[in-house]
């Protein structure tokens, strides 16, 4: 009996916008997490993300529905491999296969990984401070929901694991690296932020209170001890909700000169006042120095992180437009990297350490992002359970967080049918 038969994971990516969960994709892997078995998506609506609750119930029901569609979609190929199989030609194949269409049951789900735009410390999502025009995010009640409607009424729990974006990538990492390079860091590029996810002695590093390598909030803009680099601006030029934001506007958390008022593909497009996918194709001299401003803002953070820790291997994901601009016409954005690069082999902990050794850059399409993210995020249900299991990772498990989560769950059903 194969190791694992019959059984998988979910894995759930989060797509957010300022802060709002704006959709949701689900995929289906087996034990061994190496192949997407289904995968599915569906939008949220704005009645979805108040509060993050409805969130949690069109997870449940996209995951719900996923494993259905793979039930009957398995059920249907072994019925096509019984008529496929001629019982004069050969009775023997025809009898074990309407053996193994008689033996079918449906998938057992192992468990669901939900990866989110946030700091996640203890399982559960970390406020952040904002300050002015910042998105105000309530996750409050996510994870108790989220696990009520994985909990059946007889009480049995299907295992539930949030964790960070950037993280469960770093977790993916280490996992296909097969845990043979014990210290890797992990960067993340997305449209409105940087994030690094950092593993040392082959387990995730998450700090003190869940913001570890929340790299895209260094400063490396402003000469330390100056206001711009100690201030908050306090809500000052705040850009209207929705409008592009250029290098100048200050970052979510409301301070400027951090990586993520740089690096990012909408920072980019801002400051040259066209859209991501325009700015790609330009080559004027304003271009070039943007785009070097931006690979040398995300090269800082990272040669920052280099000094500090040391890692053996460095992983950055990156918009495919930036990690493989085109060879055959010369675009500003081939200036992205090698001023990343250029800063990230300066540094201290890199010296004498050839690029190719140690830095990677991943390109990522907008259609590659969502699945490899919601597949990273089944991979950490597996590392938590086995972590679990091993008893490292400091968790009390409580059996009973049905009945503590009854109230809220019919609270919800009354607000929604009213």
């Amino acid at each position: 009996m194969r190791f694992g038969r019959g059984v998988v994971i979910a894995g759930v990516h989060v797509e957010q916008r300022g802060n709002i969960p704006t959709s949701i994709t689900a995929v289906l892997v087996g034990l061994d997490s190496t192949r997407e078995l289904a995968v599915g998506s569906r939008d949220i609506n704005a009645d979805d993300a108040h509060g993050w609750q409805g969130v949690a119930h069109a997870i449940r029901e996209l995951v719900v529905g996923l494993k259905a569609q793979l039930d009957a979609r398995t059920r249907d190929e072994l019925q096509a491999s019984v008529d496929a199989a001629d019982a004069d030609f050969d009775p023997v194949l025809r009898e074990r296969r309407e053996q193994e269409l008689a033996a079918f049951t449906p998938f057992e789900l192992f468990g669901v990984g939900v990866e989110v735009g946030a700091p996640v410390f203890d399982g559960r999502i970390a406020s952040i401070a904002r300050t002015g025009g910042a998105t105000r995010v309530d996750f409050h009640g996510f994870e108790e929901e989220l696990q009520a409607l994985f909990t059946d009424e007889r009480n049995a729990i299907t295992p539930v694991v949030i964790e960070n974006d950037v993280n469960a990538l770093a977790v993916l990492a280490i996992h296909e690296e097969h845990y043979a390079v014990p210290d890797l860091a992990v960067f993340g590029v997305f449209d409105e932020g940087v994030g690094g996810g950092l593993v040392l002695d082959g387990r995730l590093r998450r700090g003190g209170s869940g913001t570890a390598m929340e790299v895209g909030h260094l400063q490396v803009v402003h000469i330390p001890g100056t206001s711009g680099a100690i201030g908050s601006n306090g809500g000052a030029h705040q850009p209207a909700q929705g409008s592009p934001r250029t290098f100048s506007d200050p970052c979510e958390c409301g301070r400027d000169g951090h990586v993520d008022t740089r690096a990012t593909s909408s920072r980019i497009a801002g400051e040259l006042g066209v859209s991501f996918e325009d700015a790609l194709t330009l080559n004027t001299e304003k271009a070039r120095v943007t785009f070097r401003s931006a690979g040398f803002a995300l090269g800082r953070a990272i040669a920052h992180v280099s000094n500090i820790v040391n890692p053996t291997r460095i992983i950055v994901y990156l918009p495919a437009g930036l990690a493989r601009p085109p060879k055959d016409e010369p675009t500003a954005a081939a200036e992205y990297c090698p001023a990343a690069s250029a800063e990230v082999c300066a540094a201290f902990g890199n010296a004498g350490r050839e690029r190719a050794q140690f830095l990677t850059y991943r390109p990522l399409t907008k259609e590659q992002t969502a699945p490899l993210c919601a597949r990273a995020a089944a991979v950490c249900l597996l590392q938590g359970f086995i972590e679990h299991a091993l008893r490292v990772d400091g968790c009390s498990f409580s059996t009973n967080r049905k009945a503590d989560t009854a109230v809220r769950h019919d609270q919800y059903a009354v607000s929604k049918n009213p």
